[in-house]
């Protein structure tokens, strides 16, 4: 299944993806796949979710969605955000937000992805809006999106009771 899924996210990222622009998207893609290592290694000791797929090590799964996956979903998603209309800006967030957390589910649900200490399906949808949110304004304005996702690190860290140095 994991091969299936990445075999379509190619094939769609090679049929719409904007491969041409990807120099413009390119540190957005290394804001995203940091951001999943850091989050990797902050939660070493107490993890809020992870891949459980059998076909692939974790930490192999988890380099091959930073770095193979997260380009392609990123090549679809930014060249076709709208420019104006906040109804279209939501809409299109939205939709972004179904289709990860439909992917989530999916694999929830044929045991390829486990969530521990206290995080749900709920959050993930919240965690996914926020997500695409803040790609977007990494885009545009870098320091803000850092600044935000510094913030966002210690209320989550905070929260859901993660020690901030692992021992």
């Amino acid at each position: 299944m994991d091969l299936i899924l990445t075999v379509l996210v190619l094939a769609i990222a090679i049929k719409w993806g904007n491969f041409k622009n990807w120099q413009a998207y390119y540190p957005t893609f290394l804001f995203w796949a940091l951001g999943n290592f850091l989050y990797l290694h902050l939660t070493l000791a107490k993890p809020l979710w992870l891949f459980t797929t059998p076909m692939l090590p974790r930490q192999l799964a988890e380099i091959m969605m930073s770095l193979l996956m997260f380009p392609c979903f990123l090549l679809l998603f930014l060249p076709y955000f709208p420019q104006k209309g906040t109804l279209k800006k939501t809409g299109y967030i939205l939709i972004w937000v179904f289709i990860f957390s439909g992917i989530e589910y999916w694999a929830l649900k044929i045991n390829h992805f486990s969530y521990f200490n206290g995080w749900r399906f709920t959050y993930s949808m919240i965690f996914n809006a926020f997500m695409f949110i803040l790609l977007v304004i990494h885009y545009k304005s870098p320091l803000w999106a850092w600044l935000i996702s510094i913030a966002a690190t210690f209320v989550l860290m905070t929260l859901f009771q993660i020690p901030f140095l692992n021992q």
